[in-house]
């Protein structure tokens, strides 16, 4: 869990961030920047396996875009499906990596 930048000792929460009560400072300093490098470090990390087959990936993506359809008629009822569709693909990711280090 990420620990406070102004108290370091104490986690920061996601009930923090949401309050906005405290926003966390960008870094200051300079940005980084593209190059042949880092383009290179990206073009790698493309060609790894994804974390979801396409069928499932097409499933949750269909899932989420029906929960916000309902947002506006039915906000109670979108957080909690959105909140069950994170739990099931927070599981399957779950599943996916313990089956990927049992290979190894």
């Amino acid at each position: 869990m990420p620990l406070r930048k102004d108290r370091p000792e104490e986690e920061l929460t996601t009930a923090d961030l949401a309050q906005g009560q405290r926003p966390v400072p960008e870094p200051k300093g300079p940005k980084p920047v593209a190059d042949k490098r880092n383009l290179e470090q990206v073009s790698k990390s493309e060609d790894s396996a994804p974390l979801f087959p396409n069928d499932e990936l097409e499933n949750l993506r269909g899932r989420w875009k029906e929960i916000q359809t309902g947002f506006v008629d039915e906000p109670r009822k979108a957080v909690e499906q959105a909140d069950g569709l994170v739990a099931s693909a927070m599981k399957r990711l779950a599943e996916m990596f313990a089956e990927e280090r049992s290979k190894l």
